[in-house]
């Protein structure tokens, strides 16, 4: 979070790397949203760019055709993505593994067939321009400044409550699904359950993603929101860290720089960046964010076992004791 907040200050009036710091913003929540049912719950869900693009449209049909306020059409928009993820999560709770994802995909599948088919309502592959910008009141976030603030502010309010996610009885429940849904039962854990809330909740996240996305750009077009976006929200994911707060947010913002970091190498760009995801993926299984949380505890050992200057390890009587506590 420091980070993004500290940057732009070199380049508050620089609008290309403005825009690129609110990307990172934008797909930092859309991210951590797929990782409430990806990597809390294990569930390899890829409907999410589904959900995306509906919270995205209902707020562009709700504030350019009947001139609803934003606040209100993105309420509405995360409740319908929750409405309809009920369902889709009752279907597919008892499906795992490659199932779910085939049957997810199918539903991202079915939202970008109607999108770019219900010509009358989502004007097709035209799509729906003129969307107005965020705002309250008298404030409009119209400049690239006030849109990366605005962005930011939704990022952490987002971030807080997957932490707060994560250490609820929910979280800690999807943690033992996760490990062995078959001892999470023989728990007591309503798996089935678990599984429809988690979906229903990722869903309003998405939406609540598509609709900043909308008001952002002012324009939405059906094929944004296809299967290239999901794989590449995978992708972000898996190298940032699955199941930890700050994992998505670092996947999302070196998959969004990283194509402008190599730009400058002409046509070699895209191959660089593809050998670098997959050093990335195959020599840091946990990510980049497991990788660092490894590195600190590495450092706290060190530290810990480093010897005093009477030669005697700083905490040895205290672990000695530890030890004999332990039955």
């Amino acid at each position: 979070m420091a980070f993004a907040v500290i940057l732009p200050q070199p380049y508050a009036h620089d609008f290309y790397y403005l825009d690129l710091f609110t990307l990172c913003c934008l797909y930092g929540i859309l991210v951590l949203g797929l990782n409430i049912i990806f990597g809390y719950t294990g569930q390899l869900a890829l409907s999410h760019v589904g959900f995306w693009g509906i919270g995205a449209y209902v707020s562009a049909l709700l504030t350019v055709d009947l001139g609803w306020w934003s606040g209100w059409a993105m309420a509405l928009g995360m409740v319908v993505c929750a409405a309809l993820a009920a369902p889709l999560g009752i279907i597919t709770r008892n499906l795992a593994g490659h199932y779910l994802a085939l049957a997810t995909l199918v539903f991202t599948g079915i939202v970008q067939l109607l999108l770019l088919n219900w010509v009358g309502l989502t004007k097709g592959p035209n799509g729906i321009g003129g969307i107005p910008p965020l705002g309250v009141g008298g404030f409009v976030a119209e400049s690239p400044l006030a849109r990366y603030y605005l962005m930011l502010a939704a990022l952490i309010v987002v971030a807080v409550f997957t932490w707060r996610w994560q250490t609820s009885c929910y979280g800690r429940r999807a943690a033992a699904m996760k490990r062995s849904e078959l001892a999470a039962r023989s728990l007591g854990v309503d798996t089935s359950q678990l599984k429809v809330v988690s979906l229903m909740v990722s869903a309003a996240i998405a939406s609540f993603a598509g609709s900043l996305y909308a008001h952002y750009l002012g324009y939405v077009s059906p094929d944004v929101f296809g299967f290239a976006e999901m794989f590449k929200m995978v992708t972000m994911i898996i190298i940032g860290g699955l199941a930890t707060v700050g994992g998505p947010i670092v996947g999302a913002a070196l998959l969004v720089m990283a194509p402008e970091w190599f730009r400058g190498f002409q046509q070699y760009w895209q191959l660089i960046y593809a050998v670098l995801l997959l050093v990335l993926v195959l020599r840091m299984p946990y990510g980049i964010w497991g990788l660092v949380l490894r590195l600190r505890d590495n450092l706290r050992h060190r530290r810990r076992d480093a010897p005093s200057v009477t030669g005697k390890a700083p905490h040895a009587p205290e672990r000695a004791e530890e030890e004999v506590k332990v039955p």
